[in-house]
């Protein structure tokens, strides 16, 4: 097993965060620090970050919080913020989300110990969709919409696309003539990539849900509320990110 997926799969983080602690000399092998994220490891091999062993994880789990505005997206916060850890309280796991939902949109945040599931689930060769809800002034266009579709510039030299299910009037909102609750798909994740879609389009985001990510949605539970995913869910998650 490569080095980057070794620590994954103990739940230090997703593969792709794993390679940069591995690349920032945090990580020995055999006592021996190793910048290098995808050397291969025998099966005898000693595996330490920051001086501690690294052990497989024996116990995969997986969490479903329905996320609430104003919470961070991460372990921790260096400026002392309500992060979603706080939320689900202490575990014997070492959990973290897979991948992230900014500070105000709400919703579907899934957690989990497994760092390979972590990167098949987020890293966009893979595919995953994932659906929202966004809250805007007005109606869309049909040729916003067909912009939407065929993607936008969102700046950074990235481009923005997604389908756009559905719109319908919606009560909720500050607009003066009325807001729309836009339903869109995508299955790529670029950081913030639904409001800087709408920003392109010089469209105001008043809210944003994600209401499912992999099939997962968030049922009965209020914001703020998790649980764990069952069996059946998880096997469900895990064909969804292994199949090719």
């Amino acid at each position: 097993m490569r080095l980057n997926r070794y620590l994954a799969a103990s739940g230090i983080a997703s593969r792709r965060k794993c390679e940069s602690i591995v690349k920032s000399g945090r990580v020995t092998v055999n006592g021996q620090r190793v910048t290098t994220p995808f050397c291969l490891l025998d099966e005898d091999d000693l595996v330490c970050l920051d001086g501690e062993v690294v052990a497989l994880a024996q116990e995969k789990a997986v969490i479903i919080l329905n996320k609430p505005k104003g919470t961070i997206t991460s372990v921790g916060d260096s400026r002392g913020r309500r992060t979603v850890m706080d939320l689900i309280g202490e575990h014997n796991l070492r959990l973290f989300p897979i991948g992230r939902l900014d500070k105000d949109t709400t919703g579907v945040l899934l957690l989990t110990n497994d760092g390979d599931l972590a990167h098949r689930l987020t890293h966009p060769s893979f595919q995953i969709e994932k659906v929202y809800e966004a809250l805007i002034a007005g109606q869309l266009s049909s040729a916003e919409i067909d912009r939407i579709e065929e993607g936008v510039d969102i700046g950074g030299g990235e481009m923005g696309a997604a389908h756009v299910v559905s719109q319908k009037v919606s009560k909720e909102g500050d607009a003066e003539d009325g807001s729309t609750v836009i339903r869109l798909t995508l299955t790529h994740g670029k950081k913030r990539e639904i409001r800087r879609i709408f920003s392109a389009l010089d469209r105001h985001v008043e809210a944003l849900r994600r209401v499912s990510f992999a099939g997962i949605g968030t049922g009965d539970l209020e914001l703020s509320q998790w649980r764990y995913l069952q069996r059946d869910e998880i096997e469900n998650l895990m064909f969804r990110a292994y199949s090719d």
